[in-house]
């Protein structure tokens, strides 16, 4: 759902190589801890510098008639999405063997793994699971999966690899890896805290603003450390007007469930409105709590970009 001097440091195994090959996806690269099965060519690629991923650690499954994941890791940092296709004649076992063999060689831990059915019906299409599963809807063989971890001081880094053949079309047929990578690297501290008189002029202007600055971690409703900033600036608007009443209004990207993202504007909304009331003294009859999920967008939810936008909380003049 978040992937370097200790590059070098990797060692590869004899069938696979770092070197990407000329037919690779423009814009593309191998990940510099994870390297690709030799004359494997990248066929879709994605990276985003700092993102929420969801990893599989366990098989699928049904309950209530819902296909699940058994056990799940919610992880953020650096997302590096790779999709290989391996040279004509090689199986999914062989390219999965050099990959457990690669993994071993450079440190990685295993966290699960799993194979043709023991993965479970739907394994790579729940909640898109696995990365460009759209070419495996139909006619996919010998499906293998691992989930790894390496540990290191710079950061952890996991990564998940799918790999199975497809076999109904002719172009596409052959051996597939859908490579995600995660280094839990911290995020770049980008957002300018508004100072109490900053927010002051806005609410003044348009009713409503937007009060950077304010974190919670991924599907989480308690308060980040580094918000305190954000809250002594609110803390001291709402201080200086005591005249001020206000909605602290939540808001979330489009990712996941709507019902879940709105309770999840809902408690951080709340979480806000708390910390003001205990920490900063302000009368709770002053502040209302409230929370629209991912109704109120203000970039589109298709980017990266976009989504991080969308997770804010407001301040709306009662």
């Amino acid at each position: 759902m978040k992937y370097a001097v200790q590059f070098l440091a990797v060692l590869f195994t004899t069938l696979i190589a770092a070197q990407a090959v000329a037919a690779d996806k423009k814009g593309s690269a191998d990940h510099p801890l994870v390297a690709r099965y030799e004359g494997a060519r990248i066929i879709d690629y994605k990276m985003s510098q700092f993102d929420e991923f969801t990893g599989a650690l366990g098989p699928a499954s049904t309950k209530d008639r819902k296909w699940r994941i058994e056990d799940e890791i919610e992880l953020e940092g650096k997302v590096t999405r790779i999709f290989y296709k391996a040279p004509k004649g090689r199986s999914s076992l062989e390219v999965y063997r050099n990959y457990e063999r690669h993994f071993a060689d450079a440190g990685f831990e295993v966290l699960f793994t799993c194979k043709k059915n023991k993965c479970g019906p739907k394994f790579h299409e729940i909640g898109k699971r696995v990365w460009s599963s759209d070419i495996f809807i139909t006619d996919m063989a010998s499906p293998r999966y691992m989930a790894v971890k390496l540990a290191r001081p710079a950061g952890d880094v996991l990564a998940f690899v799918f790999i199975a053949e497809h076999t109904f079309m002719n172009s596409w047929k052959g051996t597939y890896v859908s490579l995600e990578v995660v280094d839990l690297v911290a995020m770049e501290a980008k957002m300018v805290t508004l100072k109490a008189d900053e927010l002051d002029k806005g609410l003044r202007a348009e009713g409503h603003i937007a009060v950077p600055g304010i974190f919670f971690d991924s599907n989480k409703d308690a308060l980040k450390a580094n918000s305190k900033v954000a809250l002594d600036e609110l803390g001291k608007l709402l201080a200086a007007r005591k005249d001020l009443t206000i909605h602290v209004v939540g808001h979330t990207d489009a990712v996941g469930a709507f019902d879940h993202n709105l309770d999840l504007s809902r408690r951080r909304a709340a979480s806000v409105v708390a910390a003001l009331v205990k920490t900063y003294g302000i009368a709770p009859a002053r502040l209302t709590a409230n929370g629209v999920g991912p109704l109120a967008p203000v970039a589109s939810n298709q980017t990266d970009k976009g989504r991080a936008e969308n997770r804010r909380v407001e301040l709306v003049e009662r």
